[in-house]
């Protein structure tokens, strides 16, 4: 099994990413522990960042139809 090297140079072995022995891999969690990072994910929008998402698509909405009825008006 290769490992490699740190990414600021240091001789210290990572852990590997790919197993070619059919051995199970490392677990996400030691390896980014291992990277100096904590597992977390935020799965939740605030309430503006909500509003901002719905008024994006809805602006992108109605500015497409808006578009399309002027281009049908002055097609003829």
């Amino acid at each position: 099994m290769e490992t490699g090297t740190g990414a600021s140079g240091d001789s210290s072995p990572n852990l590997p990413l790919l197993v070619h022995d059919g051995e199970p891999n490392v677990s996400d969690d030691a390896r980014l522990n291992q990277l100096g990072y904590k597992q977390e994910l935020s799965r939740r929008l605030s309430a503006i960042a909500n509003f901002s998402v719905t008024f994006s698509i809805i602006s992108v909405l109605t500015g497409l139809s808006t578009m399309y009825g002027t281009g049908l008006a002055f097609a003829f």
